[in-house]
């Protein structure tokens, strides 16, 4: 079993965590007591009900305070009951308050009243005043059944919660021909264009909030600094800066020869998944007064899938969104792309074609003269018995997924 309630290393500097961090259970592939789950076309989870419950499957809070075993949430809990399985999860803290970003435990609910008790404490978190810490609901199928060309899939994040999908099947996940299990362009969102004509863009969001620019605040953004990455969120200056996550992102290009190219983001996280995060959003590009103008790519979400088997012919994908954003001035000028997300297998046995896991970031806007950046890709860990029979390794996993597998070891 693989269990992790962690904080970042990666490339930012985010402090460890101390060792009060929490011990919980993390069961291996759940105990299927919501039952079978069967998708034909697209099924948002966060807005499917399955028989028997009154609530979606997957229901989300704001946590506003951690105290020992008891969670305080920000609104009366529906849709949770005792037994129930929470992924409690760090999404976005502050420049100035970094710590134990991307921190996150698997709890399970003791009681629900007007507060969650869990069967455990739970410690290693920051203040919730000051980063955005979620309770997810953790459904629990049998089998899980994609029909062919079907998409499950998860609403976006909001800046309060959403672009997370995390599941467990005691049984089968089985993708038909086609199908997927997509939060791609669900993390955080692109930079928009400037608030009115003339206007630079706004940087991409990341984890450490959304970002600064095009407003009469600002001026133009040569002059504010957010031409520079805001961490993992791409600059913006006329075009637009490429987000980030794992690396390869780009910078845009300089909208003339002696200004200075929108940044690309900063990377962040590991390999291992010592922290869960969504990809960052790409720069904006500047406000043209047309309807060209606009955000740069929203980065990928986060894909948590447990499961006895994951077979079939179709993908798990949180890819970063291509911009398709420019504007027309001396030249026509580009947004940039988002970066990939975050894909988590836990399974016993595994079997996919080639190129099936994808975390990719997207593509600046390529089809004018000064190009947004490209988005950076994301990270893929898989823990498994097996893949197609044999031992589950990075030799034998090599080519399942784009970027390859970063992490491997047993559920």
């Amino acid at each position: 079993m693989f269990l992790l309630l962690g904080c970042t290393g990666g490339s930012i500097p985010l402090a460890p965590l101390e060792d009060d961090t929490a011990t919980v259970t993390d069961p291996r592939f759940g105990n299927g007591a919501d039952g079978a789950l069967s998708v034909d076309g697209t099924v948002s989870l966060d807005g499917w009900t399955s028989e028997g419950r009154s609530s979606p499957d997957i229901v989300s809070y704001r946590v506003t305070a951690i105290t020992g075993d008891v969670l305080e949430i920000d609104d009366a809990p529906s849709g949770l009951a005792a037994g129930d399985e929470l992924l409690l999860i760090d999404l976005q803290g502050t420049p100035t308050t970094p710590n134990r970003l991307g921190a996150y435990a698997f709890v399970t609910l003791e009681t629900v009243t007007g507060s969650l008790t869990l069967t455990e404490a739970v410690s290693g978190f920051a203040d919730p005043a000051f980063h955005v810490i979620v309770a997810q609901r953790v459904p629990h199928y049998t089998d899980v059944t994609l029909a062919p060309g079907a998409t499950l899939t998860i609403d976006d994040w909001s800046g309060q919660g959403g672009g997370l999908l995390a599941l467990r099947a005691s049984g089968a996940v089985t993708l038909g021909a086609g199908a997927s299990i997509d939060v791609s362009a669900r993390g955080y969102r692109g930079g928009d264009t400037g608030q009115g004509y003339n206007y630079d863009g706004f940087q991409g969001e990341s984890w450490s909030g959304e970002g600064n620019g095009g407003s009469s605040d600002y001026g133009y953004n040569q002059n504010n600094d957010a031409w520079m990455a805001n961490d993992g969120g791409g600059g913006a200056l006329v075009t637009g800066g490429g987000g980030e996550h794992a690396g390869g992102a780009t910078p845009g290009e300089a909208w003339y020869e002696s200004a200075s190219p929108p940044s690309a983001g900063e990377t962040y996280g590991d390999a291992e998944l010592a922290a869960l995060f969504f990809g960052s959003g790409g720069g904006g590009v500047w406000n043209d007064g047309t309807s060209n103008a606009g955000p740069g790519g929203d980065g990928g979400g986060i894909v948590y899938l447990s499961a006895a088997e994951l077979t079939g012919e179709g993908t798990v994908r949180a890819t970063g969104e291509t911009a398709t954003s420019w504007s027309q001035g001396n030249w026509t000028y580009g947004a940039g792309g988002g970066a990939g997300g975050t894909i988590w297998l836990s399974v016993g046995s595994l079997s996919l074609a080639a190129g099936s896991l994808d975390a990719m970031g997207g593509p600046g806007e390529t089809s004018h003269e000064r190009l947004g950046g490209d988005g950076g890709y994301g990270r893929v860990r898989v823990d498994c018995d097996s893949f197609d029979g044999t031992p589950c390794t990075l030799d034998t996993l090599v080519g399942l997924s784009i970027p390859e597998v970063g992490a491997v070891g047993l559920p």
